[in-house]
């Protein structure tokens, strides 16, 4: 494993390989994108390549004939430090892949369903990564905090407990596929860890991201007292800072961060306000939201005086884009359970969504919201999650008042953040964990709330604090574990102090993270 240190973060950074589809890594240093120097159809036919042969590969073995993918050709420019500008592929036409005659279809028809359906019957697991207590980064009370996949599906992010970033890539597929002729699970381990000084608050994948094309792989983190931090998927190594004062020599710390859905700007959500950087100039230049406003005094006689009166209180702890690009709004929410719609074009905050009916009483505090989601194949309905709450709450937000239609149980009684996702191929099914080592599945199109739960699968005897979806095949990920602690009773007796311990280690997960196969019918 070779340790590289960078000079102007100070943070250390140790990396074991690239990820696929590069066999040399290179230091991208004077731009944030550089220029691709293929042409757009050669991205294009390169993008439909790699994941026809992928899906094919899962298709051929679930028995399957045929799949579709919903996606919009669209390119991005990007300008340069030189003054040169840089177009790059954001997504790719409609595909169609005819697993009969193992061809390619395009069409440029819009398809508004995906007629896909996943089965989690036979859901098995086929990739692991095991906690290893003996590592010189980790203790017995290590573990990650959340899972993503990377946007092209090759990488999952996470970070962790001891404050790393850490990147794992996922084995080939002959390789999964010869390991499942024996039905052994892999053991895969990091080949990035990236050291953060401070507790790591938020981090997400740049949303074009392609393994083929390095200048693309790049994710962004935020911590406790630190400008946010854009890192070299293959390297490791500091792109960018971008760095938000609170006072004029004074660092603030962003909660939360979130590109937008071309990748242009980065949303990051601090105490009473939004800030919004220029991916391309990294520093401390950018546009700021209010989300709280100080209430003003209305002078008498002063009728054409506007003033818009919706505000967001308390420090924004997630941002989320439509995926769908369908309604031209994103969300932002709070630790004060307060979530709102703002207008992309604008920055306005336009909405305000009602609390859950649940929280509606003097029994049941409103408590921060911890992740947010749009439905991600039309961006019509909201989903949110809670901190030390058992539910999580979905609106349609297509009417002047947007109405709760949705509300799925898990169990969460303390602060930890547990993240859900939904999965991208039909957009029907909602995975969550719980603290009770359980994975729970549910259907967003089953009308009455008492057949919406499909399946629950006890993974761990702790937390399954995060599940993500691969992009486009049939894999879930899943990450574990909670902090515990040690508390000894003065008056008892070293017996006694053996068994906590011996419980406690019951409890740890053996494992950081997990990734299931499932069908796809």
């Amino acid at each position: 494993m070779n340790e590289i240190v960078n000079s102007s973060s100070n943070n250390e950074i140790e990396s074991s390989s690239s990820i696929s589809g590069s066999n040399e890594a290179t230091v991208v240093s004077n731009t944030i994108i550089t220029s691709v120097e293929q042409s757009e159809n050669d991205v294009l036919l390169a993008l439909e390549k790699k994941k026809k042969e992928l899906m094919l590969a899962f298709l051929e073995e679930n028995n399957s004939q045929t799949i579709v993918i919903q996606e919009k050709a669209t390119t991005t420019e990007f300008e340069n430090n030189d003054n040169s500008s840089t177009t790059i592929i954001t997504e790719t036409d409609t595909m169609i892949i005819d697993n009969s005659n193992n061809n390619l279809l395009e069409t440029n028809e819009t398809i508004t369903m995906i007629h896909l359906k996943p089965n989690f019957d036979n859901m098995k697991a086929i990739i692991k990564s095991s906690n290893d207590d003996n590592n010189n980064q980790s203790g017995k009370d290590n573990f990650l905090k959340g899972i993503k996949f990377s946007p092209d599906g090759t990488c999952i992010l996470s970070c962790s407990e001891d404050n790393y970033l850490k990147l794992f890539e996922l084995p080939s597929q002959e390789y999964i596929e010869q390991q499942q002729q024996t039905n052994e699970i892999i053991d895969i381990k990091p080949i990035l860890n990236i050291k953060e000084y401070n507790t790591i608050y938020d981090y997400c994948w740049y949303p074009n991201m392609n393994s083929m094309y390095q200048e693309t792989c790049c994710f962004l983190s935020s911590s406790s007292g630190v400008p946010m931090h854009l890192y070299d998927a293959f390297t490791g190594v500091l792109r960018g800072s971008y760095i938000p004062f609170k006072d004029v020599d004074d660092i603030e710390t962003a909660y939360s961060v979130q590109f937008n859905q071309t990748g242009t700007k980065i949303y990051s959500g601090f105490k009473k306000s939004i800030k919004i950087f220029d991916i391309n100039r990294p520093g401390n230049d950018y546009d700021v939201i209010s989300t709280y406003k100080k209430k003003k005094r209305k002078l008498k006689g002063n009728y054409n005086d506007e003033y818009n009166d919706l505000e967001l209180a308390g420090i924004v702890s997630c941002i989320s884009f439509d995926k769908a690009c369908n309604t031209g709004l994103f969300a932002a929410a709070t630790y004060n359970g307060n979530l709102g719609l703002f207008d992309e074009k604008s920055n306005q905050l336009v909405d305000l969504i009602p609390f859950p009916k649940s929280m509606n009483n003097n029994s049941n505090v409103v408590t921060g919201i911890t992740q947010i989601m749009f439905s991600p194949l039309n961006g019509n309905y909201v989903f949110a999650s809670y901190r030390k709450s058992n539910v999580i709450v979905g609106w349609d937000i297509r009417n002047t008042v947007a109405e709760q239609v949705y509300q799925f149980h898990r169990s969460l009684d303390t602060h930890q953040r547990m993240t859900f996702d939904i999965d991208p191929y039909s957009g029907r099914y909602l995975t969550t964990g719980s603290q009770d080592g359980d994975l729970h599945i549910y259907d967003l199109f089953e009308p009455e709330e008492s057949k919406q739960l499909v399946q629950t699968t006890r993974l761990q005897n702790s937390s399954v604090n995060g599940t993500s979806f691969h992009p486009f095949l049939p894999l879930l990920a899943t990450s574990f574990g909670e902090r515990s602690f040690n508390i000894k009773d003065d008056e008892c007796d070293h017996t006694n102090n053996n068994s906590i311990e011996q419980q406690q280690d019951r409890n740890r997960p053996n494992k950081l993270l997990e990734v299931f196969k499932f069908e796809i019918k």
